[in-house]
């Protein structure tokens, strides 16, 4: 009987109601003490009610000594069941929570050390933001470094470079052929940057300026050297400011932000320049004529002028030149140009000769005017913008470079050809990773340089962050509402006076007729040459996209010991714009201007509150001079 009754007890310990999954939860152990516990109550219970079916009231003690017995036998079974079952899945909860444990503190002790890492190289730029390292500083057993490097940037102009301390890196060596780099460090920031005003005359000696760098950023440099040398090669300006690389295109200087993949290779027998490992911050190679608004360095020194010219008649006392007409037999090569400028020829750029504005015929004189200059212009290789094709400005994305054009032209023209669907998805999807990939390195740019200037230099950063300009309002941004609006300021009509009033004061006579016929006397040489002179450099194009560097070095190369060269262009300006100032009228090809909507103050959604800005064509400034000259 005490056999039968165990094994009648023990089937609602196998199939008792145990709890569901879902009340398993953590801690397990806890929870699996409970449930023991709630087993072993409910057998006791059943063990009662058993007994006492059995044997009632008859044998009380026997029933006391029979339930301690099966309480401890029922007890040691389910305590061995749940051994063998649970304790498996406890052993294996054990090992992943102290796994777990385990992987979170390693990934503090790494976040701590990545953390300690940005703190001590913040401290060390910072430390080293004072310092420059000087290479090609000729060494001496008997020299005083210190008085050597201070007679350097000795100046009577500008802020002091005041030197605090300059010493010779590395020991020296009889079989070291270089001087040994210098190591200046200066009063401040201030006076570094004043030293580096220097380092344009410093290299004309073959003296180079460089940061001190950390060896994070020395490292960075290294791995950026393929990327440099590559840009070499390909007749690119690239230069270093501390480890990052920039590249100097015409007047403007871009950060160059490698595609993601293998460093390019160099070119074979590809070298450095000399001194371009060193290169500081202010040490860009002198600017190229690279852009049509920007070749007034190219003019200003002793570089190759634009030469232009056509068939008119030269000046009287300027030398006789012999002409190249380009415009029927030039092939595209430069060796022909070349060779025309080395035999002092003057090229010709179109047949502008001014026989249209002999004729009245403005608009074709303009544009054959324009056309030649554009003309000439490609012949020398400075290409002029084009107003007819002008590209959509990418202000808000300075990561769309060159690449990511090109790549966008050959998606579009690959689906207007009808190619393989199948190429053209895989063009449009190279296209939209070298996208993505330049976005995030520009804006991993972008947040590398904020954190650099919120740790070294906060007043840069904070100039940085008040520098960024709002954009014109969406509601404001359709080009119809400016158009109409500045089109019904163009013609605001005024109230016309009736009458003069009554005059006090004796009134002036009249001006005489000899000086008003000198107003409407032809405009001569000297007044467009003038109006030439007092154009500006480097000031925006208009809608043609001229320059006003074209018009003012339109001139022949000047000889050693020889008078500066007239400008060949002005004697077409002249005919041209007497034409013009005959007929009491100009074309509206070089009468519009590109007008820009300045914000002064106010609500940004009122027009009232901007002031229109118009930027007209340069032929246009000058025949304005020329008049006011005449006045």
């Amino acid at each position: 009987m005490s056999q039968g009754t165990r094994s009648q007890s023990k089937r609602p310990a196998q199939g008792s109601p145990g709890q569901s999954d879902e009340e398993m939860e953590p801690p397990l152990h806890d929870l699996l003490l409970a449930k023991v516990e709630s087993m072993i109550h409910g057998l006791e219970s059943k063990l009662d009610s058993k007994l006492d079916e059995k044997f009632g009231a008859l044998f009380p003690q026997l029933k006391a000594e029979l339930k301690a017995e099966l309480k401890t036998e029922l007890k040691d079974e389910v305590v061995a069941e749940l051994k063998a079952e649970l304790l498996p899945l406890l052993r294996a909860e054990l090992a992943k929570d102290t796994q777990t444990r385990a992987a979170s503190n390693d990934e503090a002790v790494v976040n701590k050390v990545h953390h300690l890492e940005s703190v001590v190289e913040s401290q060390a730029r910072q430390a080293r933001s004072a310092n420059l390292i000087c290479h090609g500083l000729a060494e001496d057993n008997t020299e005083n470094v210190s008085a050597r490097v201070a007679a350097l940037f000795d100046s009577n102009s500008g802020p002091p470079a005041v030197v605090s301390e300059a010493r010779r890196l590395g020991a020296p060596s009889a079989t070291r052929t270089k001087p040994r780099p210098v190591l200046i460090s200066f009063s401040g920031v201030a006076a570094k940057h004043a030293a580096l005003k220097h380092s344009k005359a410093l290299r004309q000696r073959q003296i180079f300026l460089d940061a001190d760098l950390t060896p994070q950023q020395q490292r960075i440099r290294v791995s950026m050297r393929p990327h440099y040398v590559a840009l070499k090669t390909a007749g690119k300006q690239p230069f270093w400011r501390e480890e990052r690389l920039f590249v100097r295109e015409g007047d403007r200087v871009r950060e160059h932000m490698p595609v993601p993949g293998p460093p390019p290779a160099a070119a074979p027998g590809a070298a450095a320049a000399p001194g371009a490992a060193t290169a500081g911050p202010s040490q860009a190679a002198p600017s190229s004529p690279g852009r049509a608004d920007s070749y007034a360095e190219a003019f200003d020194g002793d570089s190759t002028p634009l030469l232009i010219g056509s068939s008119y008649v030269p000046p009287a006392g300027s030398r006789q030149l012999q002409t190249v007409d380009l415009t029927s037999r030039f092939t595209g090569l430069c060796a022909e140009v070349v060779a025309a400028r080395a035999q002092g020829n003057v090229i010709l750029a179109g047949d502008f000769n001014a026989r249209h504005a002999v004729a009245g015929e403005l608009d074709a004189a303009f544009q054959t005017l324009e056309a030649g200059i554009r003309e000439a212009a490609a012949a020398n290789s400075m290409p002029a913008r084009t107003g007819r094709h002008q590209r959509k400005a990418r202000a808000d994305a300075p990561f769309f470079d060159s690449e990511c054009r090109q790549l966008k032209r050959d998606v579009r023209a690959r689906a207007r050809c009808g190619g393989d669907p199948a190429e053209v998805r895989a063009l449009e999807r190279a296209y939209h990773n070298t996208v993505r990939h330049k976005r995030r390195a520009h804006r991993l740019a972008q947040l590398r340089r904020l954190l650099d200037d919120l740790h070294s230099d906060p007043r840069a950063f904070w100039k940085r962050l008040k520098s960024q300009q709002s954009d014109i309002p969406e509601q404001l941004k359709p080009v119809q509402l400016w158009a109409g609006y500045l089109k019904r300021v163009a013609n605001l009509q005024l109230p016309l006076i009736a009458e003069l009033p009554h005059l006090s004061f004796p009134v002036q006579p009249s001006a005489p007729v000899a000086h008003v016929d000198a107003l409407n006397a032809p405009i001569s040489l000297g007044e467009v040459l003038a109006g030439l002179k007092s154009l500006h450099n480097g000031r925006a194009t208009g809608v043609q996209g001229l320059p006003a560097e074209l018009f003012r070095y339109a001139k022949d190369e000047r000889a050693p010991g020889m008078p500066p060269p007239e400008n060949v262009l002005a004697p077409a300006l002249v005919a041209v714009l007497n034409s013009a100032f005959v007929a009491g009228q100009v074309p509206p090809s070089v009468n519009g201007s590109l007008i820009t909507p300045v914000h002064k103050k106010g609500s940004k959604l009122d027009m009232l509150n901007y002031r229109p800005i118009a930027v007209t064509e340069p032929i246009m400034r000058f025949c304005v001079l020329a008049v006011v000259y005449q006045i």
